[in-house]
């Protein structure tokens, strides 16, 4: 019985369920929100630890928009970055 679990544990190891109320024919589109969210998850994870930025409180409505903004752009450059080099990396 130990070794049919075991092997039911191994065949699933590594893998998630996603559970969603929307019923599309293409789970290829289901599949597309939630790798975006994991890429700006990612974004904001390398802004806090390699970047340091930490969350700041502003007074002014205008300084937290450009806090905003600032912030959309440094993302915007990190993605282009990403990009660039993926396409310089060698394949393999």
């Amino acid at each position: 019985m130990q070794q049919e679990q075991l092997a039911d544990a191994q065949l699933y190891d590594g893998h998630s369920l996603r559970r969603s109320h929307l019923t599309q024919d293409e789970p290829a589109w289901l599949w597309k929100p939630y790798l975006l969210l994991v890429a700006i998850e990612g974004v904001f994870h390398t802004f806090k630890k390699d970047l340091h930025v930490r969350p700041l409180c502003h007074s002014l409505e205008q300084r937290v928009e450009a806090h905003i903004f600032v912030s959309f752009l440094a993302c915007c450059l990190w993605v282009t970055l990403q990009q660039k080099l993926r396409a310089l990396w060698p394949p393999g």
